[in-house]
């Protein structure tokens, strides 16, 4: 700042003035870093007006999230409930289920070493048949014979019935 410079009766005209045209320039300045700090302050209380309406929109955003994740969680508490009841459930089935494969698998064996039985029933069967259709035959064959053999001792009988008798045979 500028001093000012006393004359005899007082200050100088110009020294006022040049001290009168800086206080002018300062109280300038400071009405428009007032006006700037008020501009300032208004847009800030602005934002901190928008700033706190978000802020209770958050809050109730806040609190519907908190609820939902209460009801979530009960949700979820119940879900994990019904799993670990239907795990206790499931678990003698999955043991009836292995009981029934083995019996099953036992039953398909069993079923394997019938079969088997079978063919082998069948093989021997067939051997049976072929014999007894070769029995068949030499039956035949040797019934064949016989009549022949009945047919030959019956002409045989004819022919010494008919023959005369002679008297050695008194």
């Amino acid at each position: 700042m500028v001093d000012l410079k006393r004359k005899l009766f007082g200050y100088s005209s110009a020294s006022v003035r040049l001290l009168l045209t800086e206080r002018d320039a300062a109280l300038d300045r400071a009405s428009r870093s007032a006006s700037a700090a008020e501009q300032r302050a208004e847009r800030l209380s602005s934002e901190l007006s928008e700033t706190q309406g978000r802020l209770v929109g958050f809050e109730e955003e806040l609190d519907t999230a908190v609820k939902l994740s209460v009801t979530l969680t009960t949700d979820l508490e119940r879900a994990v409930a019904q799993r670990e009841s239907m795990e206790a459930e499931v678990l003698p089935l999955r043991r009836e289920l292995e009981e029934v494969q083995i019996e099953l698998r036992d039953a398909k064996e069993a079923m394997l070493g019938q079969e088997e039985q079978l063919r082998v029933a069948q093989a021997g069967s067939a051997s049976l048949e072929e014999r007894l259709r070769q029995q068949a035959e030499r039956l035949e064959h040797a019934t064949a014979e016989a009549a022949e053999s009945r047919e030959s001792l019956q002409r045989a009988l004819e022919e010494r019935n008919s023959a005369p008798s002679t008297g050695s045979e008194r």
